[in-house]
């Protein structure tokens, strides 16, 4: 795959196969890519050129709200920072993935608390997520994440705003996850002791995978 913006190349000559249950890492420095290579498998962003393949459906090729839908259902994604409905309260937050691929709201909100059980959190169901401390808040990120049982699940430096103790915490239930359900992991970590965990890691310099 590849990605021009204003004639600037951001990838080039990417090329790479994510096998299914593999837990990947992607390693580099700020503004190398990594980012923008999560978007791209995720449907987020299209490439110039190539394809962009996930359990056999070549995402660009699908319309903007089929691609949507296939997220919905497919795909989890922690990020850094986490961003909530303000509007929504915990457990409204985590079905949100659910309530998108055309679930039913009240089964969206059982398997929503089922999940925010999942990380010890189910008694904050109705708090707003805005007032929980910084490490419960990625929780309940992971809680949304995982919501849906992905095939994918797509981390970019979600430990990076924690404490050891917090973002050891958030590795050892994304370990659960992956452990419980054979999914595959791509996670972005600047953290090197986190490295260890990964069957692969990709190292991602000026746009390109080496």
């Amino acid at each position: 795959a590849t990605l021009s913006h204003n004639r600037h190349t951001i990838l080039h000559n990417v090329n790479l196969e994510i096998k299914k249950g593999e837990w990947v890492f992607l390693v580099g420095p700020s503004g190398s890519g990594k980012t923008t290579i999560l978007n791209m498998i995720q449907g987020l962003l299209k490439p110039s050129s190539g394809r962009v393949v996930v359990n056999g459906q070549n995402l660009y090729e699908m319309s903007q709200n089929d691609r949507a839908k296939f997220r919905a259902r497919n795909f989890g994604t922690v990020y850094q920072t986490n961003n909530w409905i303000s509007s929504l309260n915990v457990v409204e937050n985590i079905a949100l993935p659910l309530y998108l691929s055309g679930m039913d709201r009240a089964a969206a909100t059982k398997q929503a608390l089922e999940s925010l059980r999942r990380v010890d959190l189910e008694k904050y169901a109705t708090y707003s997520p805005l007032v929980l401390s910084v490490g419960q808040q990625q929780r309940i990120s992971m809680a949304r994440a995982t919501v849906s049982t992905p095939i994918l699940l797509v981390a970019d430096e979600p430990t990076g705003n924690l404490d050891s103790k917090n973002g050891d915490m958030i590795m050892r239930l994304i370990m659960s996850f992956k452990s419980d359900h054979d999914s595959t992991i791509v996670l972005v970590t600047h953290n090197s002791d986190y490295l260890p965990l990964s069957d692969h890691r990709l190292f991602i310099a000026d746009g390109a995978v080496t």
